[in-house]
């Protein structure tokens, strides 16, 4: 959702964490996958919902269309729950 609210500009991976108050090596895992915490064919990136950009060796991340689509979704089901 972070993504979504800078979107059309992308951001980095340190302050994506601090934005959502979180570990950068749990966000990094949620968009790559990393490891066994994470699977990778599971990941942001994987799912098509958010993708990588590199600028002068420097990696951003964007969300997609489609992210863009499951975030307006996920707004909507959360606020007709409540």
């Amino acid at each position: 959702m972070h993504l979504d609210s800078v979107y059309p500009n992308a951001d980095y991976l340190a302050n994506i964490a601090r934005r959502i108050g979180s570990d950068p090596s749990n966000v990094l895992g949620c968009l790559r996958g990393m490891g066994n915490r994470y699977n990778g064919s599971s990941s942001l990136i994987e799912l098509g919902l958010v993708e990588v950009l590199e600028r002068e060796g420097y990696k951003y991340y964007r969300i997609t269309d489609l992210g863009r689509k499951v975030v307006k979704y996920v707004k909507e089901v959360y606020r007709s729950v409540y």
